[in-house]
């Protein structure tokens, strides 16, 4: 006979999800950090993590009326030759279908 399983524990409420940063935060933490707050004082009132507030603070300047920065775009998975001989075999087998190229 298998060993019993242990039940799941039950979910912890001191784990808190959470998400991005409103733009209306933002705007806040940008706020109090110009009128001398520091960003120790500036998480406690707004109930987040210090790094989040100090991330905040320290990407103001990138981004354009407190939206979300874009992430990097992912770079090409092949080069310029790469690129050349694929053009050149379908121009030369124009018949072949994607899964034969």
């Amino acid at each position: 006979m298998p060993p019993q399983r242990t039940p799941l524990r039950s979910i912890s409420s001191n784990i808190v999800a959470r998400g991005h940063v409103t733009p209306y935060i933002c705007g806040i933490i940008i706020r109090k950090k110009s009128e001398g707050a520091h960003a120790a004082q500036i998480a406690r009132d707004l109930n987040l993590d210090i790094g989040t507030v100090k991330y905040t603070i320290a990407k103001t300047s990138l981004r354009h009326e407190n939206h979300s920065i874009k992430p990097a775009a992912r770079g090409k998975s092949y080069t310029d030759i790469d690129e050349r001989h694929l053009l050149r075999y379908v121009r030369l087998y124009p018949k072949n279908t994607y899964a034969q190229v």
